[in-house]
């Protein structure tokens, strides 16, 4: 959301260290959505297990929770709140086991959605990417290891 960043400066001719308050992605973003209320801006987190969810995230846990509330920021002691056209997208990988403890504590603040592996959808964003020209096998050849390797998991696995 926001943080102390360590800056180097010149001081009456000496070097010196400053640490300013700077504003984080997060509330740039938030205020580009502000300033236009009538778009959709939409923040994607990758691979949400795999972070520090308090460093990731900070102040905004609870606003994820409480959409309506606002926060004081504890660097600049200004008031912030999410825009309501501000949407938070993040991806989470099941099979990974530390996603466990983090699914309890995400589960109040996110929806879920399970979204499965699907070959059609690999084979059709292949076909539109590949160069033309290539080889003609590597697209086919990327959906049947796809569907191989799906195949062992799942028998492996479950």
């Amino acid at each position: 959301v926001e943080g102390i960043r360590a800056r180097g400066t010149d001081v009456d001719g000496r070097a010196a260290v400053t640490f300013p308050v700077e504003d984080g992605v997060l509330c740039a973003f938030a205020a580009q959505a502000a300033a236009r209320p009538s778009e959709p801006h939409v923040l994607i987190v990758d691979e949400l297990n795999r972070g520090n969810l308090p460093r990731v995230f900070g102040e905004l846990l609870y606003l994820l929770e409480y959409r309506d509330a606002a926060i004081t920021l504890p660097y600049s002691k200004r008031e912030f709140r999410l825009p309501d056209n501000l949407f938070v997208l993040a991806t989470m990988n099941p099979l990974d086991r530390s996603a466990v403890a983090l699914d309890q504590a995400l589960r109040r603040r996110f929806s879920f959605v399970d979204m499965h592996a699907d070959a059609t959808i690999l084979a059709r964003w292949l076909e539109a990417r590949l160069p033309t020209g290539g080889d003609a096998g590597f697209g086919p050849r990327v959906v049947q290891t796809f569907e191989e390797l799906n195949a062992r998991l799942s028998r492996d696995l479950g």
